[in-house]
């Protein structure tokens, strides 16, 4: 064995799984990466880390051991997010960590043996990577289908699902009632209200919206919507998550050990405070029933169909563009992503919107190139620091007056 921490990226979620397991059986940390990333960006972040990026299909799987059989303390996963500053942050879980988080959830949404959950979320995501762990415990199966998610739930029996809305979305238009679905986890951007009235109506499904991040390894906030009740079951505990000064802040067993780099682990890098809350920098409420609600950022960052977004990334790749000479990157509210970038460019020539996406989409996920790019506001010719809140104000002076 010559290394420590293994890179996995495939598009193959049975093969990710059993990579997993290889690394776990074999006492390496796994890294998953996200094959939707250039290769090149991949290679950046496992070297980051100092994770092999090689593969690991010489390491065989003698047997699949019980989840609960690992060392609580060792380390389990390194997963990426991104920071305010669009640089990717290496999550660093325990098997503990993950473990507790599954405990709660399948605490919150009853789960066990017979049950089915359908892998619909990539497993480099906690959201996707949790499911493993919760099935695990509860002795439940985990679906991979390459089939339409629709489809999948009729053909398999799916009684668990996890969805952004713009899947669940798609989901009420196919015009089937998915019978055996007995409870929904919805996450990932923002929630319209409506959205989810229109799938108690039309299902019989428990529907679940949770608040989580990385760092506590999936929800640790969940909200139950019945179809016979007005008001959703609040899970909220005091002692792992409250608001300190309107930010969300948390704590608890299921909180990461902190964040990586090549060759150090620095839990000092979670900044909590003297009594042991994380502050996330998500801002918030909770009202006198416990409901939680999120109200903004402290950052830049933008969520588009579960996927998080720093305009500052996107800048700095549009400015790698010869003919660019500025360029600012705002959120536009979306019915179905629930915000979009878009991007304000001044140019040295003729702006070529299709040229210019295709350049991102040579480094960039398609989710983060803008949907439309705008000529440089004429009534700030040679402003080339607009702050973005005023460049949000004037664009919706635009929308407004077109």
């Amino acid at each position: 064995m010559t290394h420590s921490r293994i890179a996995i990226s495939t598009d193959q979620p049975d093969q990710t799984i059993a990579d997993l397991y290889r690394c776990w059986e074999n006492g390496m940390v796994p890294c998953p990466l996200s094959s939707r990333l250039p290769r090149d960006k991949q290679n950046e972040l496992a070297a980051s880390v100092g994770a092999c990026n090689q593969g690991i299909s010489t390491f065989e799987v003698k047997t699949k051991s019980n989840i609960e059989d690992y060392p609580p303390d060792a380390i389990s996963s390194i997963l990426f997010t991104s920071g305010s500053t669009g640089t990717p942050k290496a999550v660093v879980h325990t098997f503990n960590n993950h473990i507790a988080s599954a405990k709660r959830s399948n605490s919150t949404i009853p789960l066990g043996s017979g049950d089915k959950w359908l892998l619909s979320l990539p497993l480099y995501h906690v959201s996707g990577l949790s499911l493993l762990f919760r099935t695990s415990l509860a002795g439940a199966s985990l679906i991979n289908s390459s089939d339409k998610i629709a489809t999948s739930i009729i053909n398999n029996n799916i009684t668990h699902i996890s969805l952004v809305p713009t899947q669940l979305e798609q989901l009420l238009q196919t015009g089937d009632t998915y019978p055996t679905l007995k409870h929904i986890l919805l996450g990932g951007a923002p929630i319209p209200e409506t959205l989810i009235k229109r799938a108690l109506d039309k299902l019989s499904c428990t529907i679940h919206t949770g608040y989580g991040l990385t760092e506590t390894a999936s929800h640790i906030y969940t909200e139950s919507h019945h179809k016979d009740s007005p008001q959703p079951t609040i899970h909220h505990n005091p002692e792992t998550l409250c608001i300190i000064k309107g930010e969300i802040c948390v704590k608890g067993p299921s909180l990461c050990l902190g964040y990586s780099d090549s060759k150090n682990i620095t839990q000092t890098q979670l900044n909590l405070d003297s009594d042991g809350w994380f502050h996330t920098g998500d801002l918030g409420q909770i009202d006198s029933n416990g409901r939680l609600s999120i109200t903004g950022r402290k950052d830049t960052m933008f969520i588009s169909g579960g996927e998080n977004i720093h305009p500052e990334e996107i800048e700095k790749h549009l400015l790698t563009i010869s003919s660019i000479e500025a360029a600012i990157v705002i959120p536009v509210m979306d019915e179905t992503f629930g915000h979009r970038p878009i991007a304000y460019i001044k140019t040295n020539g003729n702006l070529d919107s299709e040229a210019i996406k295709e350049t991102l989409r040579q480094t960039l996920p398609n989710f983060k190139v803008p949907d439309n790019l705008y000529n440089w506001p004429n009534s700030m010719p040679n402003e080339t620091k607009l702050s973005r809140k005023r460049l949000i104000s004037h664009h919706q002076l635009y929308s407004i007056q077109a």
